[in-house]
């Protein structure tokens, strides 16, 4: 987001983001269902991407896609209670403590996308 948006979220999980330069004007709805997770901890951004934090892990979303950062990186405990953005590093609260991520060198590694088909099914 820019300085002329803000981000929001309402309490069924849903984000929008508002332009608010002139009056209150909705730029774009990221449904609950694009999200894992239905329990919005914190918003954070990030250049242009969107940190929503939930139950699940916290979804990074670019404007087109969502990664997500959960248990599998290292997250112990996704009871997230707060996050702050400082240049590249995310600061994220817990109720166990706090973790510290580099956000740069994350989102700078590529994902990869894989293809896979099922040519053939047998049922015993």
């Amino acid at each position: 987001t820019n300085e002329n948006q803000i981000t929001v979220s309402n309490a069924q999980g849903d984000v929008f983001v508002i332009d608010v330069s002139n009056g209150f004007r909705l730029i774009k709805k990221i449904d609950r269902e694009m999200l894992w997770g239905r329990t919005i901890n914190f918003l954070e951004s990030y250049k242009n991407h969107l940190l929503i934090a939930t139950e699940k892990g916290i979804n990074i979303y670019d404007g087109k896609t969502i990664r997500l950062i959960d248990d599998e990186i290292g997250f112990k405990n996704n009871t997230f209670t707060s996050g702050l953005v400082s240049g590249d590093i995310l600061t994220i609260g817990s109720v166990n403590g706090y973790y510290q991520f580099n956000l740069k060198d994350y989102l700078s590694t590529k994902t990869t996308k894989i293809n896979l088909f099922i040519s053939a099914l047998e049922v015993n």
